[in-house]
């Protein structure tokens, strides 16, 4: 299952986004295969409030590009920042 997000800009940043890529969690990955246990983060903060979504079978968007994919769209976007959107 795969999520797709339409993101709008706007003027509020989007604060699930500011905790995960805030400098201080950032820095913590340097080398490839690097990881660090982000705490606190509720990945629900980042869809939009909305019952009401759509569904398709489809396929992945990179090599082999198995048929396999249920994608999920919502019908409303995700509020992000001009900063945000170009990190």
């Amino acid at each position: 299952v795969f999520f797709s997000f339409l993101y709008q800009i706007a003027e509020t940043s989007n604060s699930f986004l500011n905790r995960m890529l805030n400098r201080e969690t950032i820095t913590r990955i340097t080398y490839k295969n690097d990881a660090y246990l982000l705490t606190g983060l509720n990945i629900e903060e980042i869809y939009p409030e909305t019952n009401s979504f759509i569904t398709y079978d489809g396929s992945m968007t990179i090599p082999p590009c198995f048929e396999t994919v249920t994608w999920i769209l919502m019908n409303k976007p995700v509020y992000l920042t001009r900063m945000q959107v170009n990190l």
